[in-house]
Order: C-alpha cells, then structure tokens, then sequence
C-alpha cells in the first residue's frame, strides 16, 4: 500500500475522510477549520518523522474537536515518540479524566508509566486494557514485559500464548516463549518448545545454535540429530545438514560428519568451497593424509590457486609423518614467494610436532634479520636442551624485559641443576614485581617438576586471588596431588565466572570420568568443551575415556585412536589405549601400548607416580 493510500485508510479509522463535495482537493483544506485536514498533515508529519510539526497538529486537531479520545492519544503517542514522555502522560491522564476509560488510552498510559519505571500501575492500567479488548495486541507485548520484569511468569506465559495465537504462531513470538521458560527454570519445556519451532519454521529465523548449545546441555544431542535428519530428508535444509556435520565432529565421528558435509558440498558455490574445506581440516586435524590427498586434488581441479595446493598438500605429508617432505614444500614455496608465509607455516608446523631442534635453527636464521622472534628462541633453545645458547640469547633480553629474563633464567637454572638458584631468583622477581603472572607461573612449574605439589599449589592459589591466574593449573594439580573434592570445587566455582571456558569444562569432565562417577554430567562437559573446541586432542581422548567408563568400549577405541593419532607421544593417551585394549582381550597389543607410555615419560619427580602405575600394569603381564 502506497503512503498517500496508508494516510487516507488511517483517516478513515479516525473519524471519516473529506469528501469531494466539501474539498475539490487536499490542497484547499483549511487548517483553522477542518479538523480532518489537520488530522492528515499531522499523520503525514508523522511519517516524515518531524515530531515538532506533529506535535503541533495533534494539538490543533484536539482544540477543534475535543470530544475525540483517540486525537488525544495520538498527541499522547507524538509527544512520547518525540522525547516528552512526562507531557504525553499529562495528556493520557487528562483524557481519561474527561473522557473515562478506553482500551487505547489505557494502553498509552500503562505504556508511558512502564517507561517511567512503575511497574505495578502500568500492569494494572495494561490488564484493564487487555480485558476491555482481548482481541488487540496493542500494549500486549509491553504487558508480558512487565510481567516479566515483575516475577509474573505464569501471567506473561498466559498473555503470551494469547499473543502467539492472535498471530498464528509468530516464530518471533515462539522464540520468546522459549526465553520465558527459562526465566522460569522449565529447561526441558523450553527444549521443546525449541524443538517445535524449529519443526515448523526449519526455513525461518535461525535459531540453531542455541538448539544446539541446549541439547549440549540437557544431554539431549541424539535427540537433535535425529531432528536435524527428519529435517534434512524432509526438505534438504543445509542448515540442518551444516549442523548435523558440526554434531559428529563434536562426538569425535568423523566419517558421520565427511558424509554430511558431503552432502552440503552438493549444494554448489561458496557452500560447498566451506564444506570442503572444513572436510580438508577435519581430515588434518585426525591425521588421516589419504583422505586429505583425495580432497585436495578434487580442490586443485576445481580450480584451487597453487598456493592453496602447496599449503594444504605440505600438511597433508605431515599428517603422513613426512615432516621434512612438508617443509621442503613450504621452502620451494619460499623461494618463489620471499613476500608470503611460507617461514611462518615452517616454524608452526615445527612447533606442532615439537622439532626443537631444528625449530630452533630456523629462529637463530630468523633472528638476523628480525629480533622479533627472540623470547620464542630462548624457549625453544631450552626444549631442545641448547642451555648455553638459551642463556646468550637472554643477555640481549636482561635490560629490555627483566621480569621475561628472570623466568627464563629461573627455567634454565632448574633444567641445569641449579634448583634452590631458580626458586630464589623467582621469589625475589616476585616480590619485585607483585602484579605480574608468568613469575608466579613458572615458579610453580619448577616446584611441580621437583615434586613440590603442595609448595606449587600454594603458590598458584595466591596468584588466583590476585587474580592473576584462571586456577585451572591449580586445579590440575590438586588433582594429581589427591586432593579431588578441593580440585572440583574450584573448578566448578571457576565455571561459574567463566562458564564457557573449554579449557575448565573438559577438566572437570575427565576428572569425574576418571573417578568413574557423575557419568551423563561428565559426557555432557566434555562434549560441551568439544563444541567450544573441535578436535582438540586432550578434548577427544577425555570423550575416549568417558566413554570407557560407560562401558561402550567400541566407541572408547575408536575415539582414544584417533587421540593417539593426534598425541603420538603422549603417555597418558597411551595408557588408555592400553587400558581398552586390555578390556578387549587385547592383552599384547595393551602390552605394547603400556611400554610406549612408559617410553614417552619425561624424567622428572613429578612423572614417578605414572611410572609406578605403568610398571604394576606391566607386571601382570
């Protein structure tokens, strides 16, 4: 409907529209006079959004004819809409003295005093409103509102649904219903409500992520999986396919989500390019090369530019175990490219697979022209065990960054011997430099690393309450130390200021896995840090060993094998690959999986308890 026929329908619901007999055109309307001609300038005023020259209007027109409430509430309405709302209530008020009760101006009242924060007169003025006219949603939305803010749940859930059927299940106003049952502790209705929107609307507003985050939470994932299928066989909905492939990736199944993703693949265009670019690093990220090969030459065909061929190829040789093949490509590129990233995925690809040594050989090449890259030299220097030129390359550090080269320092002096030195040299950076967290940090690590667990956790509790740390290591370490219900407690009251830290959710779920209790609880935290967090490596071997302890041992084996994949060397990986294969009657195979464990232990205090663990195992043998 056009503006000029939008204006003449609404003067017609104020009162009537001048006719041809009393007006040959608009033009010749006399303003002092004609009431309805002021009427139509005031509403066209409105629509230009000149509330000054509306206000004026709405005040001639209800000089000339006061007898009609609703130009009175127009005036109420204008003087609001144009930041008078203490006017406007002045107005609204003087009108029902006059003129009594109307379900529009006491919807203008009920409004204006809600606006000025009394809550309990503009329900009062809102439910006398609504009962006078049940069948209007004016004023019904500021209504539930107010109820809301009030603590009136079960009256806004009332009022709400009326709303919702006056519009015929408006997907805005389902979703609000949703929200309200929150508010009112109902999770599983809310759940449900949920789930029936999203049936009825699968191509209205997206509300899948939330779907999603709620099924994390209620252990309800299936249930949405098999939502999500009905969608996508019922009407191929790439959302429903998008969010079914992000599903199995969080439950460590990636063929169930290369099939999914497959399918959006076939949808063409920008979606697929995603689609297959997220298979690519799905495949990376679980160490299978052979499907990452077949996907990046289907993608060279499709016309892949040659940099995205030798970047994704040089991974795929690493996720074969071909280090040096994948660098060797990242160096040709290099020379082609000296303005690209080639040095860059060189020393992260290093990083990753913790090629100390020559990780770093590439910083001390890099350091020649860009010191940049310094305190990551002497860090790496110290993993590869290279103390004398750890310490050179601190001497350029000690004036620029003191509170750096005291942390370093103290971590050479423990790595070299010198442990009481680097427990003073800390304490004393410390308490020179109060506020600062790496110090703090560090001094627990060579404390732990010298099985001084508690002295390390006291010092990590002290820094938590200067908040300087998250307590996640102390935590850990309470942990490691038997002190289970301290270290649950503090991860569950970190939770609580930081409830989507993947970091804390998958701690507190391996810990009551480990403890073999709290089961759903923990399946539900670690899947949620999954979600957080794809394909993090601690993440899948702690939903590997929660399912251990529900007994599914298949999937156990399936989901620790991919970890051992991706942490080839890490010894608590291996021990529970041993632990399911012995389960399995697998007893050689476990065998062999304890030994690799005990290989990869580092020779520190710390490891013994896991070393004495281990050999009982093997003793069985």
């Amino acid at each position: 409907m056009s503006s000029r026929y939008l204006i003449l329908f609404l003067l017609v619901l104020l009162g009537g529209c001048p006719t041809m007999h009393h007006h040959s055109s608009l033009d010749r309307v006399n303003l002092e006079s004609d009431v309805l001609g002021v009427v139509l300038h005031a509403l066209m005023a409105e629509q230009e959004r000149d509330h000054e020259q509306a206000i004026s209007l709405w005040r001639a027109a209800v000089a000339l004819d006061p007898a009609r409430v609703e130009y009175q509430v127009r005036l109420g309405t204008v003087l609001w809409q144009g930041g008078l709302p203490s006017e406007a209530l002045e107005v609204a008020r003087e009108a029902r003295k006059r003129h009594g009760e109307s379900p529009a101006l006491l919807r203008l009242i009920g409004q204006l005093t809600a606006f000025q924060g009394e809550l309990e007169a503009s329900r009062g003025f809102l439910l006398r409103a609504w009962e006078m006219d049940p069948t209007s949603l004016d004023g019904l939305t500021t209504l539930i509102a107010v109820e809301e803010e009030l603590g009136h749940f079960d009256d806004a859930l009332v009022h709400l649904d009326h709303a919702i059927e006056i519009h015929r299940g408006a997907p805005r106003l389902l979703y609000r219903r949703v929200l309200l049952l929150d508010k009112m502790k109902k999770e599983q209705e809310a759940f449900e409500a949920l789930e029936s929107l999203i049936l009825r609307n699968p191509d209205g507003p997206t509300y899948w992520d939330d779907f999603l985050a709620r099924s994390i939470e209620l252990g309800s994932v299936e249930r949405v999986r098999s939502v999500l299928n009905q969608l996508a066989d019922r009407s191929g909905s790439y959302q429903a396919l998008g969010l079914l492939g992000e599903i199995s990736m969080m439950l460590v199944q990636p063929a169930q989500a290369d099939y999914y993703l497959e399918r959006l693949e076939a949808f063409g265009g920008p979606l697929a390019a995603h689609a297959r670019l997220l298979r690519i690093e799905m495949w990376l990220d679980v160490r299978d090369s052979d499907r990452m090969k077949v996907l990046i030459e289907d993608a060279v065909q499709d016309g892949w530019d040659e940099d995205e061929a030798v970047y994704w190829s040089a991974l795929s040789q690493a996720a074969a175990g071909d280090i040096e093949g994948a660098i060797a490509l990242f160096d040709a590129r290099s020379l082609e490219d000296p303005e690209g990233d080639w040095k860059f995925f060189i020393l992260d690809l290093l990083q990753e697979h913790e090629a100390w040594t020559e990780l770093a050989e590439r910083f001390d090449v890099a350091l020649q022209s860009d010191d940049a890259y310094l305190v990551q030299a002497i860090y790496t220097h110290i993993e590869a065990e290279n103390y004398p030129r750890a310490q050179e390359l601190l001497q350029a550090i000690e004036a620029l960054d003191p509170v750096q080269f005291d942390t370093a320092m103290a971590l050479v002096e423990a790595r070299t011997g010198a442990f009481s030195s680097a427990v003073a040299r800390l304490k004393e950076r410390i308490e020179r430099s109060a506020d600062q967290a790496e110090p703090r940090r560090m001094l627990a690590i060579i404390l732990d690393e010298a099985a001084l667990r508690p002295e390390a956790i006291e010092v990590l509790a002290q820094a938590r309450q200067l908040e300087l740390l998250d307590g996640l290591y102390e935590a850990g370490l309470l942990y490691e130390n038997g002190q289970h219900d301290a270290a649950e407690a503090l991860a569950r009251a970190r939770l609580e200021q930081d409830e989507d830290n993947p970091s804390l959710l998958n701690f507190l779920g391996y810990t009551l896995a480990d403890e073999n209790r709290s089961l759903d609880e923990a399946e539900r935290l670690v899947v949620r840090a999954l979600h957080l967090d794809p394909w993090n490596a601690a993440y899948v071997d702690s939903l590997g060993w929660v399912r251990f302890r529900q007994g599914r041992i298949d999937e156990a084996h399936e989901i620790v094998s991919i970890a051992a994949k991706m942490l080839p060397n890490d010894p608590e990986v291996a021990e529970h690959m041993g632990d399911i294969l012995l389960e399995m009657n697998h007893g050689e195979d476990a065998r062999q999986w304890y030994h690799h464990a005990l290989e990869h232990l580092d020779d520190s205090a710390r490891a013994e308890k896991s070393r004495q663990r281990l050999e009982q195992k093997l003793e069985h043998f």
